[in-house]
């Protein structure tokens, strides 16, 4: 009877002590599935900053090449604008030197 009683104690402390390691083990997986959680989200903050990083990247580049191709087709019609110009003043330096000779014919006449 003694030794039933102590053995029945002696299961009991068992018991105790099998369920606080338990805890004790529950509660170190709590903190290390926190600590995952916390990493993970660091993470995906990261991954989000990289991400925006990488498309503001991108977008200077397409405002770049916009620029880029702006100007020169600004530079190819200010140059078309010159040849016509140029164009222009030849054609009425020509008339101008035809009613010079003009005037002058009618002159060499008199």
């Amino acid at each position: 009877r003694q030794s039933q009683v102590a053995e029945e104690q002696f299961q009991k402390k068992q018991r105790v002590r099998l369920e606080e390691e338990q805890r004790k083990i529950r509660r170190v997986q709590s903190v290390e599935n926190q600590r995952l959680v916390a990493r993970k989200q660091q993470d995906q903050v990261g991954a989000k900053i990289k991400e925006k990083r990488r498309r503001n990247e991108n977008e200077r580049l397409v405002d770049e090449q916009r620029r880029t191709e702006l100007q020169r087709q600004a530079k190819a019609v200010a140059m078309e604008a010159e040849k016509q110009l140029v164009e222009q003043k030849r054609i009425e330096a020509a008339k101008l030197a035809e009613d010079l000779r003009f005037v002058e014919q009618g002159r060499q006449a008199e």
